[in-house]
């Protein structure tokens, strides 16, 4: 009876350090491919994406973008939450 306490008690203490272990955040972006996070609505090309992770689980993308007429490069902040952090269509980062 009192291995049996004893293994109970150890059982629980490991399920309780197992549940205080930090877990790996995951971002809320839909997983449907239907259902995108748009980045750039406008009118106009956008192509040849480029994505790098902003440290805190979201993302940082750049694009070529046609809009005007000319070859400018844009950028879009996305939150871990899928949240678009920027400026609606992105933000020039060298326009012609």
């Amino acid at each position: 009876m009192q291995k049996a306490r004893a293994f109970f008690f150890v059982c629980a203490g490991l399920l309780a350090l197992a549940l205080l272990l930090p877990c790996p955040a995951a971002a809320a972006w839909p997983r449907d491919p239907n259902v995108n996070v748009p980045l750039c609505t406008t009118s106009g090309t956008q192509y040849s994406p480029t994505i790098i992770s902003d440290g805190a689980g979201g993302a940082i993308v750049t694009w070529y973008d046609y809009r005007s007429g000319n070859y400018d490069i844009y950028a879009q902040r996305i939150l871990a939450t899928g949240t678009v952090q920027w400026a609606a269509n992105g933000v020039p980062l060298c326009i012609d």
